[in-house]
């Protein structure tokens, strides 16, 4: 009886097995579960809706299976050429909201930070404050910030006024 069995193990066995590969191929190409309205949609948390909307995307740790894809493809839209070339996208985190910082790509070597600007002004001196969170946390010397550190920001307007509110 038992060796009757064995064969039909080895079918379900090997059934389960091509269900697994080609669910797995199925994610690479965008057919899968994750929901991105379910990642970012808090009802009452419309400041920070954007942020956790590109956070979703471009976290290559992220539910929608795509890995780097997305940091990749949002990093080549960013004209900052010194900081986005040397991000090894490999080794990148991306960090939303962390010491209020709205977005941060990192390596541990080069940073990005990220401001959404879509309605608020900027805050006294804020872009330097989170410069120098960056250069104390992951230990930069002041030397090292112009060809280390970039800041970018998102907005609707074409121009942003915003140096009348930071620190030289």
């Amino acid at each position: 009886m038992r060796n009757m069995l064995l064969p039909k193990y080895h079918k379900v066995e090997a059934s389960l097995l091509a269900f697994k590969e080609q669910r797995e191929k199925d994610k690479s190409m965008g057919i899968n579960d994750y929901s991105l309205l379910n990642s970012v949609l808090r009802l009452n948390d419309e400041v920070r809706l954007h942020s956790r909307f590109i956070y979703s995307m471009i976290n290559p740790l992220g539910d929608h299976y795509q890995n780097e894809t997305f940091l990749r493809e949002f990093l080549n839209l960013i004209q900052h050429l010194n900081i986005k070339n040397n991000i090894d996208i490999s080794n990148a985190n991306v960090l939303c909201e962390w010491q209020n910082i709205d977005l941060l790509i990192h390596d541990n070597s080069y940073f990005l930070i990220i401001e959404n600007k879509l309605r608020a002004k900027d805050q006294k001196n804020q872009i330097s404050r989170y410069i120098e969170i960056v250069m104390q946390h992951f230990n930069i010397k002041i030397d090292e910030v112009s060809n280390r550190i970039a800041v970018i920001y998102l907005s609707k307007k074409k121009d942003i006024d915003l140096v009348k509110n930071q620190k030289a």
